[in-house]
């Protein structure tokens, strides 16, 4: 069976929150996200690179990832030498409880452990 999708509503919990360090509220990022209700990724339907598949997003006049600026803007900061991961394995989620901060050492062994690099595939 597909797993079903729905829009996120501006009344949904999960999204009332207020832009760190900008004290607006965040409608505009309502209309690029879906939530799939079976693995509870929300799925950025915005702009999406056409080579990597990952979520882009403009912010003050810079194109960023969204799955990083998502990161920021609910976790913090990303500490310094680390990646974001997908737990999920879906390259244009961005629920902060699927995004990891870890080394790119750790991101390169989970894309070799799950068989996901395309040089080498786990033993």
């Amino acid at each position: 069976m597909a797993s079903r999708r729905r829009p996120i509503q501006a009344t949904s919990r999960i999204f009332r929150f207020r832009m760190a360090g900008t004290g607006q509220k965040n409608g505009a990022i309502l209309k690029t996200l879906w939530i799939e209700d079976d693995s509870g990724c929300w799925l950025w339907i915005g702009c999406i690179h056409k080579v990597t598949g990952y979520a882009k997003k403009q912010w003050h006049g810079r194109t960023l990832l969204a799955h990083r600026w998502m990161y920021e803007q609910r976790i913090g900061p990303i500490p310094a030498g680390l990646v974001i991961d997908h737990v999920c394995n879906v390259r244009n989620c961005v629920n902060p409880e699927h995004l990891q901060a870890i080394t790119q050492a750790q991101n390169v062994q989970r894309c070799y452990d799950q068989g996901r690099h395309p040089r080498r595939k786990s033993q």
